[in-house]
């Protein structure tokens, strides 16, 4: 079977795609429940479409166990339902070639570049498109910028340290780009080249930054494993301390948090989510690299944590200390509303309250909603669990996301 055999259908479920992996790979239900760490009767209610496939602890589990992609079972990339997440998907391609060109030394000349101010505007429009998951933009400007940034590093020496710190600054975001739209393989050559590309600015915190992406991007056989070890390797290498540096260590256990939760690593999860706390107190509320590290984001994790580890029924009730004014991250606040939604449907009764926070979640951010994977899936078990209005706005939603006629 190869990836198109998945199917990307608008109404073909996850589990649909689930149920035709394990049968490709000629495994029992039994065996692959063992493998994933979950119990028979809930792999063939996922296969059946009646519980969700809303963690990521949970795809990558199941990934592992079929020896596929998460991509695979998710179905991603999926078919864009609009103009801006068409040319997000546009890029992909491109992106491809240049940092193929850029492996065989053959990117073109920039003998003719644009005046640096106006190459130093778009990333600073680059920077405003991520923070705002607004990948039309990101899928116009990121290709051609990386281009001439390269450009700039290795044939104008007086502009090498400036064009190689934007240049960073744009594979940065590059990476969220594709890994949002579902371009796995494409996140991971971006996260090598942001690795290098850091490597060479010899800043110490954009190469922990580098680390962070790396630890988000990893692929492949026991992924988990190997970004929860990149991600706490990463934090122990930089070690605390203020400002910058401090952000992105905390932001570094944040993730090794997350992904010791997807291992079902509950006592570790709490020990580096209560480091990252710590020193938020000394950060206070920061926004380097765009990742809008402090107190308030600390609070956000923690719901995301919860829900990781499958306690949704708390997020209300963790939700109450967030005071989301403090994010001025559109993308990070519509995340937060996801994860509510996630957590909500853990929990028979709060269909609504969670149809609300999608709806909170898509008027901030609505490609970065209708883009996840997790929603989608969240989206589709509510379905024939929602009554009333709230079940005619969440239909309009999943009509949105491409996922009902």
């Amino acid at each position: 079977m190869d990836d198109s055999d998945t199917g990307n259908g608008s109404t073909r479920h996850d589990g649909r795609r689930l149920r035709e992996l394990r049968l490709w790979r000629g495994l029992s239900l039994r065996t692959v429940a063992e493998l994933a760490g979950i119990s028979e009767s809930y792999l063939s209610l996922l296969e059946r479409g009646k519980r969700a496939l809303d963690r990521r602890s949970l795809v990558l589990a199941l990934a592992d166990a079929l020896q596929v992609s998460p991509a695979n079972i998710t179905g991603q990339p999926y078919p864009p339902t609009d103009r801006a997440e068409a040319l997000g998907h546009a890029a992909a391609p491109q992106l491809r070639a240049i940092l193929r060109d850029v492996e065989l030394d053959m990117l073109e000349s920039v003998a003719d570049a644009r005046p640096f101010a106006a190459i130093r505007a778009d990333v600073d429009a680059v920077n405003a498109a991520t923070v705002a998951s607004d990948y039309g933009t990101l899928g116009r400007l990121v290709p051609g910028l990386i281009t001439e940034l390269y450009g700039l590093a290795q044939e104008r020496p007086e502009l090498c340290g400036d064009a190689q710190l934007l240049l960073v600054q744009v594979l940065h975001n590059a990476f969220y780009l594709v890994k949002d739209l579902g371009h796995g393989d494409l996140g991971w050559l971006v996260a090598i080249h942001l690795h290098r590309a850091a490597a060479a600015l010899g800043s110490p915190d954009w190469g922990a930054v580098a680390e962070f992406v790396r630890s988000h991007a990893v692929v492949g056989e026991r992924s988990r494993q190997r970004a929860l070890t990149l991600a706490g390797r990463a934090a122990d290498a930089l070690g605390p301390g203020d400002g910058e540096h401090g952000e992105i260590y905390g932001m570094l256990n944040l993730t090794t948090a997350l992904n010791a939760a997807s291992l079902n690593r509950a006592d570790l999860s709490n020990d580096r989510l209560v480091e990252a706390a710590d020193v938020a107190t000394r950060t206070g509320e920061g926004s380097f690299a765009g990742m809008m590290f402090g107190p308030t984001n600390v609070g956000l994790w923690r719901v995301a944590l919860a829900v990781e580890l499958g306690e949704g029924a708390k997020v209300a009730e963790l939700a109450t200390a967030i005071d989301l004014e403090q994010i001025s991250s559109a993308g990070r606040r519509a995340t937060f509303w996801g994860d509510m939604a996630r957590g909500l449907t853990q929990r028979r009764g709060s269909e609504e309250q969670a149809v609300v926070a999608l709806l909170r979640g898509e008027k901030l951010a609505p490609q970065r909603v209708r883009t996840s994977p997790y929603l989608r899936a969240t989206v589709m078990a509510l379905l024939p669990r929602t009554r009333g209005q709230a079940a005619l706005e969440l239909r309009g939603l999943a009509f949105r996301m491409g996922l009902t006629a």
